[in-house]
């Protein structure tokens, strides 16, 4: 009979991340304002990346998922101006009509160990609100209805000074992850 051994691995490997939000005028395309902070990655960020070096992943009822549905899939937005904690598994003020579905475009850049995700709220995208907050989202399974857990999970959330949303503004959030030795 074969013999098993644990294997564990360490090497060190850090993840950062930063957002940078561009606050344009709509109308001229101009930047009113820039935004930009080191984020929180969350607890939940562990089992995901976990889940896709493995290519293996269990859903909330222990059942085994499709592994792309770990894949980044959403960003989205907020209005608490809480700070951040690890522990942290959603937004605490979600504006539902302002989630933004992250395409394959631009995550992947030149700059070795780095993921750039950019999402952007146009003029008509959440109106007559004050964002505060936005959050990088697994893909799950799927549904924007989708309740939290499962495979549905946020990676990272940032809380930013606030920016009164409205048709005059464009927002274009940023963020850039860094795998760091």
């Amino acid at each position: 009979m074969a013999r098993t051994r644990n294997v564990r691995l360490y090497s060190g490997l850090k993840l950062h991340g930063a957002l940078t939000i561009h606050v344009f005028n709509a109308a001229t395309g101009s930047v009113v304002r820039t935004l930009s902070n080191p984020n929180t990655i969350v607890d939940n960020a562990k089992d995901v990346v976990r889940s896709l070096l493995c290519q293996r992943a269990l859903g909330a009822g222990g059942d085994p998922v499709n592994i792309y549905e770990y894949s980044w899939g959403s960003m989205r937005f907020g209005t608490s101006g809480t700070p951040p904690t690890a522990t942290q598994d959603d937004l605490l003020a979600e504006v539902t009509t302002a989630r933004k579905e992250l395409g394959d475009v631009q995550k992947v850049n030149g700059t070795l160990g780095e993921v750039t995700l950019t999402a952007t709220l146009e003029s008509a995208d959440a109106n007559a609100l004050v964002l505060r907050e936005a959050g990088v989202f697994t893909r799950g399974p799927g549904l924007w209805s989708a309740s939290i857990g499962g495979s549905l999970k946020m990676f990272s959330r940032q809380a930013h000074a606030p920016i009164e949303k409205t048709s005059a503004l464009r927002l274009e959030y940023t963020w850039v992850f860094q795998f760091t030795a």
